[in-house]
């Protein structure tokens, strides 16, 4: 269900969103945002450092790879 915040006179709808590691590591991130684009920069920005940190073995991806991804796996509510 969408978070409704009211500035002014502009109504701003938002939603939650999660996405769980497709490692074995469990982490999840879980993000507010207004529509599925910015959920998933949020996501990706968010998930940086662990995806340093607990896979450092990991390839380097490109920015498309890592949305194709998020998207793939991102929940809504």
């Amino acid at each position: 269900m969408p978070l409704i915040a009211i500035f002014g006179k502009e109504v701003v709808k938002t939603m939650k969103y999660s996405f769980k590691c497709p490692g074995t590591c469990n982490y999840e991130v879980k993000v507010e945002a207004k529509n599925d684009d910015e959920a998933i920069r949020k996501i990706i920005k968010e998930g940086e450092d662990h995806r340093k940190q607990a896979h450092p073995d990991m390839p380097p991806m490109t920015e498309e790879q890592l949305k194709t991804i998020v998207r793939s796996g991102m929940k809504i509510g």
